[in-house]
């Protein structure tokens, strides 16, 4: 969920420093100035779920909903 849909910029450009690819994307206009995002990410070994969705929940504007680890 992001208040502005500039923080997608900001959110791409963090996976991208930390070579998190980035599978599907989509997004949906909630309100004036309000976004809901979703993303399908690819995380490299080594690198834990928690940790990058720590990292976008603390960019502002941006509020996580819901995560899935995709391993079922």
């Amino acid at each position: 969920h992001a208040g502005r849909l500039e923080v997608l910029g900001e959110v791409t450009r963090m996976l991208a420093t930390r070579r998190i690819e980035i599978g599907e994307i989509n997004s949906q206009r909630r309100g004036k100035g309000n976004y809901e995002i979703e993303m399908q990410l690819r995380l490299p070994v080594g690198v834990q779920q928690h940790q990058i969705v720590a990292e976008i929940a603390g960019l502002p504007d941006v509020e996580v909903l819901e995560t899935a680890s995709g391993e079922d």
